[in-house]
Order: structure tokens, then sequence, then C-alpha cells
């Protein structure tokens, strides 16, 4: 059948110099395009790096100068999506629709991916479900700041940066 390669996508409208707002939506937008990897195999997030001293558009995914590099919030729904990802696609349901969600197995290492973007205006509790067992230990990655518009600066490159917790069902 078709196969289509999303070639440089992002969110250029109300997303400063890259905010967690415009990270939360490529992340539901990369739900979308995992759901249909069977006719979306290919996809690239541009553009990549902006040396901040000659800035020609926003957003960047990574920013830097002669000194330091700091990724976006966009940089990391990248990292998560690409470090947390299957070659199986299971149906994913959410009973909430400030939520989109997609569940992936890798089948050589038999972990389970849940991957659940909140594009809401307040925290979600949600009942999803999909067609997988999975063990009673899960590790919860989250990427997530006290105000959408929160980006990372040079000065501060990890204020919006993935956290982890342990969770057992």
């Amino acid at each position: 059948g078709p196969a289509v390669f999303v070639s440089e996508y992002a969110v250029t409208q109300g997303s400063g110099k890259g905010n967690l707002i415009a990270a939360v939506a490529e992340a539901a937008f990369l739900t979308g395009m995992i759901r249909n990897s069977d006719i979306v195999p290919l996809a690239s997030y541009a553009p990549l790096f902006v040396n901040v001293n000659n800035r020609a558009w926003n957003p960047d995914a990574i920013q830097f100068n002669s000194s330091i590099a700091a990724g976006t919030p966009s940089y990391y729904v990248q990292v998560l999506f690409g470090r947390f990802s299957g070659d199986t696609v299971y149906s994913t349901t959410v009973s909430s629709g400030n939520l989109a969600a997609i569940t992936q197995f890798d089948t050589a290492t038999g972990h389970l991916f849940l991957s659940v973007v909140n594009f809401g205006n307040s925290d979600e509790t949600a009942l999803i479900s999909f067609d997988k067992k999975f063990n009673q230990l899960a590790d919860v990655w989250t990427l997530t700041s006290g105000s959408p518009l929160d980006e990372n600066t040079l000065d501060n490159p990890s204020f919006v940066f993935p956290v982890t917790l342990s969770l057992i069902h």
C-alpha cells in the first residue's frame, strides 16, 4: 500500500522559542503517526539546531551558542518517543477526550510502552485499555512544567525536563 514520509513537522504558532504546549501538541501528533505506522513509516522533526546568536525562526529542537547547548521540550518529546518505542502497535482506548495514547510492544526486549499525552488544561483521570498484558512494575516518565508556555534556555537548560518514577500495579 501507500507510504507517507512526514517531513519537517513542528508546531510553529504560539510556540515561543520552543515551549511545553508546542511539545505537547507534537506529542499528540506523534501518537497519531504511530497509530498509522503502517502508512507513515517515517517522520522527521525540523528544524533541529539553532545558534541563539543567529536565530532565523522558531522553534528549533536544540539551541546552542559557543559554550552550551539546550534541548527544547520538543527535543525531549523526540527523545522519549524514540527511546520508548516498539515494533508492534496495539489498539488503545482512552476514556478522556483530552488524552491521546498509543501502546507499543518491543518483541526483542519484551517491553511494553504506553505513551499518554494530556493536551487539556488540567490533570486527567482516565481509564486506558489496550490488548496486551504487562508486568506489575512500570516506570512513568513525565514531561511537564508549571506553565504550558515554559521553555528551556541556555541559562536554565533543564527547566522542562523528563522525570521518572516507578509504579507498582
